[in-house]
């Protein structure tokens, strides 16, 4: 990005080859644009969209327009501003070790393991202008004096304890857009150098429930249910390796292939003798309900080598390991449904110890119920669109300033589709030809009428799970009408899939995010 300065060339080339480029540029590499947009979100408590090929130049337009209100002739203090702000970032978005936070070399490892759990294991891009407010306050202050080590490590902890939690009960809806305006209590708020755990807290407290900080109840109760193996798979085994160190006060390399993720009750127990009399009767029952429990899951270096072995021999190698995990299975005799419990309340009681709240938020409800955030329109290429449209109705589609009515989820698929037919029909020449796994999962999306034909003659179900495109018919109640060049849409998809779709196509014919928006009821 060029600096947005109103300078002479022969300034401009000074600046930019004196300072942007090998302060600036060369440090951010290739985080450069999303830098200016996460400087811009914390310094305009806004949110911006996310920065793609489609949106630099509005973005540099945003950027240079908020230079010229707030710096205006004093060119200096913006570059110095903006250097600041650079090796802050830089923490944020590179996991090396040997980043210098903190003179202390303790505190310092844990505030570089924090900011990778949250930005890198946890993925919270969301989060960036936050926290980057959060290491302003840690490195330069507020009117002299600076947030502590231990206060900024209390801090991440509650930041990185709300998004484990809230991926615990699949909430992200309302990140992306409302936490960057939270950007605006803590800038300027000596509170925050004073007690920046209770601020934070509080802040993530206050908000509208979508938005809530999961409590004690209801993250149990979750955890209790789900399937923790599959359905929080990108956060396993940070999870289960920050509940290590909770135990062993020990720093586990939980990213470490070598250290995996071992079902103690094995994922396949049909060949298996040794584990169905292990399991006792209903030894069925119990493989269904619990497999992939946390109560039946440890870390261990030795997955691998453990396999489908009975449980004696698995405890024989466990005794090696270096994981406090070990205990969990040594110390039992046997392994049934009731050990598998058992163990689920250890892990729970752990996981709350690990990502904890204060006792006074460990079972509130702990959001404003006065707050509300509802977002009324949303376009498929937005991060949190699915999150937005849950449990929602859509009311209309703009697709390039034209406006539709719509009832149902299906509509908004099917207009949208009739649109790219009679507007891009090359694009949908190209989808109608895609056969990766991106467009084709086990139905093809969009198809023809012989193609369509040769599928119901191996599936006849299939007949009454495709709509003609042009007028929304149901092939099985077309009774001979079609012809040879209609096209047919697969529409027994969930809401997720069909916005996911939309979204798919406006890739492909490389539309930008704001060219379809969608209209919630």
């Amino acid at each position: 990005m060029k600096t947005p300065l109103d300078m002479t060339s022969i300034d401009q080339t000074n600046i930019f080859e004196k300072i942007w480029h090998p302060r600036i540029e060369e440090v951010l590499r290739t985080s450069n644009s999303h830098f200016f947009r996460d400087y811009l979100q914390y310094k305009e408590s806004k949110y911006f969209k996310v920065v793609s090929d489609n949106n630099t130049k509005e973005l540099y337009a945003l950027f240079k327009k908020f230079v010229e209100g707030s710096f205006r002739s004093n060119k200096k203090a913006f570059i110095d501003d903006i250097c600041r702000y650079v090796t802050w970032y830089q923490w944020i978005v590179e996991t090396n070790a040997a980043a210098v936070i903190s003179n202390n070399p303790d505190n310092n490892s844990m505030l570089v393991e924090l900011l990778r759990n949250i930005f890198h294991d946890i993925k919270a891009d969301a989060f960036k202008p936050f926290v980057l407010g959060l290491l302003e306050y840690h490195q330069a202050g507020f009117d002299g004096i600076k947030l502590s080590d231990n206060k900024l490590i209390e801090a991440l902890e509650v930041v990185r304890a709300y998004l484990i939690r809230r991926r615990v009960l699949k909430l992200t809806q309302g990140e992306n857009k409302e936490i960057a305006r939270l950007c605006e209590v803590i800038r300027g708020n000596a509170s925050i150098i004073i007690d920046a755990k209770s601020e934070l807290l509080k802040l993530l407290s206050a908000g509208a429930y979508r938005l809530r900080f999961p409590n004690d109840t209801e993250v149990a109760r979750e955890l209790e249910r789900i399937d923790f193996y599959n359905g929080l798979s990108k956060y396993r085994k940070l999870i289960l390796g920050k509940i290590e160190e909770q135990i062993s006060k020990v720093s586990v390399d939980f990213r470490n292939e070598k250290i995996t993720i071992e079902h103690i009750m094995p994922q396949s127990t049909e060949k298996s003798e040794a584990w169905k009399n292990e399991l006792g009767d209903g030894w069925e029952e119990t493989y269904r309900t619990y497999l992939h429990n946390i109560g039946n899951l440890i870390l261990t270096e030795f997955n691998g080598e453990m396999g489908r072995k009975p449980l004696g021999e698995k405890k024989e190698i466990l005794q090696d390991s270096n994981l406090s995990y070990r205990h969990d299975v040594i110390n039992r005799s046997t392994w049934n449904s009731a050990d598998i419990v058992s163990h689920q309340t250890e892990m729970i009681e752990r996981f709350l110890l690990t990502f904890p709240l204060p006792a006074n938020m460990q079972s509130a409800d702990n959001w404003d119920a006065r707050v509300t955030v509802i977002q009324e329109v949303f376009s498929p290429l937005e991060d949190d669109t699915v999150d937005v449209a849950t449990g929602r109705k859509p009311k209309a589609i703009l697709i390039n300033d034209e406006l539709y009515e719509t009832a149902t989820w299906q509509d908004v698929y099917l207009i949208f589709l009739r649109w790219v037919s009679e507007n891009l029909p090359i694009v949908l020449s190209r989808v109608l030809n895609q056969h990766d796994g991106d467009f084709f999962g086990r139905h093809p999306f969009i198809v023809t009428c012989d193609i369509l034909n040769s599928i119901i003659e191996n599936d006849p179900e299939m007949n009454e799970r495709y709509k003609r495109l042009s007028d929304g018919t149901v092939f099985s109640k077309l009774s001979g009408q079609t012809i040879d060049d209609d096209i047919f849409v697969f529409i027994n998809q969930s809401a997720k899939g069909l916005i996911n779709r939309v979204g798919q196509v406006m890739k492909l014919a490389e539309m930008p995010e704001e060219s379809v928006v969608i209209e919630l009821k």
